[in-house]
């Protein structure tokens, strides 16, 4: 069973590591200010429960998720933005797939455990 503290609708925008990793080291080549606030953005807009069944389904698990629909402080349910916005975006324009980097990972997770 999975508990997950919030909405079964809250809405994520995911980026595969691999993605994330080119962005940075792009940035490391820019002159940024030292306190800069960059956000990564995926694009890969999903709702968390659909991520989730997706994960199940992916194992062979039955579905348990238990949503926790609590207003912690520090989560968001559709934006990250509240008050605080970020200097700069960057929104990547080729992009691992959503679905495959998560099989990918199931799948080395699945290995790893010997299931």
């Amino acid at each position: 069973k999975l508990n997950y503290y919030g909405s079964r609708h809250d809405i994520r925008q995911y980026i595969h590591v691999r993605d994330a990793c080119k962005v940075i080291l792009n940035l490391a080549n820019k002159k940024l200010d030292k306190f800069s606030k960059i956000n990564l953005v995926g694009g890969n807009k999903l709702k968390v429960d659909d991520v989730f069944r997706t994960i199940f389904e992916t194992l062979s698990i039955k579905y348990s998720v238990k949503y926790l629909n609590s207003k912690v402080n520090s989560h968001y349910s559709t934006t990250p933005y509240g008050t605080d916005f970020p200097d700069e975006s960057i929104t990547l324009s080729r992009k691992v797939d959503f679905n495959y980097g998560l099989f990918e990972v199931i799948s080395h997770v699945k290995k790893e455990l010997e299931i």
